[in-house]
């Protein structure tokens, strides 16, 4: 991707005038052509995609109804596909609110790691009507046409991705044919962050969702290797288990990333393009 863009953060706009820039957005699409949305669903994960007019769903959050607000503030009346990183219920637990809410085409789920018991539930909530498939790397999986999102992990056949259900994660490398990319990782810790720090190109992402909701359990090589321009943690305000900690927000600076919280900004809107990265939140 050569050097890392600058930082626009647009909120002085939103700051004089709340709520008024992000109607806009969404109501206008304007010139605010956005590619990720980081929504604020509480202590889980939720981030919406788009390719041209379709757009992805990756991961659905827990059970309260948050994923579906951040689709109809954006206006989205159809997914493409919904992408289950893994079964913990703050990724997946919002799914069926999401299938009986809006016409999805098809899901999609990580295919190591999970408990069987697991997978038979997520399939008994899926409609008959509604592909449902497991994925691994290497896979791709186009949205639209002016998106494709990359599988990079799980690798078939690791003992490290079978470990634990958040180390088999789903983790999509979402690509844009001008060259912009993100990473959506889903919960994977230390050991397979560590793996993907030696396997990914360096600098090659733009925006990263950084793992797990920012727990401690992460390996300081990653965020150095992919340096991001914005690393964006989804977490829940006042969660029980910590996150994020300091110590990995600050080793995501040090990387070069400006760091956006989902419990403090609220849903977190990006676009960018060679020159600069731009960002709303509301």
């Amino acid at each position: 991707m050569g050097e890392r863009t600058d930082v626009w953060a647009i909120r002085a706009l939103a700051v004089v005038l709340p709520g008024l820039l992000a109607w806009w957005v969404v109501a206008q699409g304007g010139s605010f052509d956005w590619r990720v949305v980081v929504c604020d669903v509480g202590q889980g994960s939720a981030t919406v995609v788009r390719g041209g007019e379709q757009v992805a769903v990756i991961d659905a959050g827990p059970d309260n109804g948050r994923v579906l607000d951040c689709l109809a503030d954006l206006g989205v009346q159809e997914v493409a596909a919904v992408f289950i990183s893994h079964l913990d219920r703050d990724h997946v637990g919002g799914l069926g609110q999401l299938l009986t809410s809006l016409p999805v085409q098809r899901v999609l789920v990580s295919g190591a790691g999970q408990e069987q018991e697991d997978l038979a539930e997520l399939a008994a909530t899926v409609p008959s009507h509604v592909p449902i498939s497991a994925l691994g790397a290497p896979a791709a999986v186009a949205v639209g046409d002016e998106l494709v999102l990359r599988v990079v992990w799980p690798q078939q056949g690791s003992p490290a991705a079978e470990a634990s259900a958040n180390d088999g994660s789903l983790v999509l490398a979402a690509n844009w044919p001008d060259g912009a990319a993100a990473l959506i990782p889903g919960d994977i810790e230390a050991p397979v962050q560590g793996l993907l720090a030696r396997s990914l190109d360096r600098a090659a992402f733009d925006v990263v969702v950084v793992p797990h909701h920012g727990s401690a359990n992460f390996d300081e090589v990653f965020p150095d290797r992919l340096r991001p321009a914005v690393a964006v943690v989804s977490v829940g305000a006042d969660n029980g288990y910590g996150h994020p900690v300091d110590r990995v927000l600050a080793t995501y600076e040090a990387a070069g990333a400006q760091v956006w919280r989902t419990d403090r900004a609220g849903n977190i809107a990006l676009a960018w393009n060679a020159d600069a990265v731009l960002l709303d939140s509301w």
